[in-house]
């Protein structure tokens, strides 16, 4: 009897060092460099869609937390913050780009795609990023 709880012990030791190590490292937050490249607002949603508001810029996250816009050669520098559930964007008072900033909701998040919601309820302000 004896013999056979060592062996129970045994086995259960390792299903569980196996589960433990084959499981996949996605929850952690996203880091901040992978987001090089560039990318552009696909959508904007603010009451209505305000998409057309943002053409022609072309936004890149650097890894220090800066976000620079670029239209017809002119720069505005924000910052940006993500956790695993927050986007969080800030561009100060400029007039075009104030409109998005926020603390977002991250919805998806892909290589190529970035789904944001507002993190109030209350609001129905959506916006989307895409690499170019």
């Amino acid at each position: 009897m004896l013999k056979l709880m060592k062996v129970l012990r045994l086995i259960t030791l390792l299903f569980t060092t196996v589960v433990l190590f084959s499981c996949s490292k996605d929850d952690k937050p996203d880091s901040p460099g992978n987001l090089s490249g560039q990318w552009v607002i696909h959508y904007y949603w603010d009451e209505k869609n305000e998409t057309s508001d943002f053409s022609g810029y072309v936004f890149e996250f650097l890894s220090n937390g800066q976000v620079k816009a670029v239209k017809n050669g002119t720069t505005v520098t924000g910052t940006w913050h993500e956790t695993s559930e927050e986007f969080t964007i800030d561009f100060g008072n400029d007039p075009v780009l104030e409109e998005i900033n926020d603390d977002w909701e991250k919805i998806e998040r892909t290589s190529s795609f970035i789904h944001l919601e507002d993190d109030n309820p209350a609001q129905d302000d959506e916006l989307h990023f895409k690499r170019l």
